[in-house]
């Protein structure tokens, strides 16, 4: 599912580099959207997701990736 949304956003940008993203995995859960009103709320929202995620599940950082479109997002 997140390969196939990746290859989703990549071919809508009509100035990339034709490229397709793949995965020999199994196809995994559904991709969950949020909706923030500002860059901070929205590294909250994610900050929070991850943070109950890991508490209920018993799940660790790495089993969690964080996507985004510019580098500026990663900050």
């Amino acid at each position: 599912n997140i390969v196939h949304a990746a290859n989703s956003v990549i071919d809508k940008n009509k100035g990339q580099l034709k490229k397709n993203v793949w995965t020999e995995n199994d196809l995994g859960e559904k991709i969950s959207l949020m909706r923030a009103l500002s860059d901070n709320e929205e590294g909250v929202m994610v900050a929070n997701s991850i943070f109950e995620t890991k508490v209920n599940r018993q799940w660790r950082n790495k089993d969690f990736a964080i996507l985004y479109r510019t580098n500026a997002q990663s900050r």
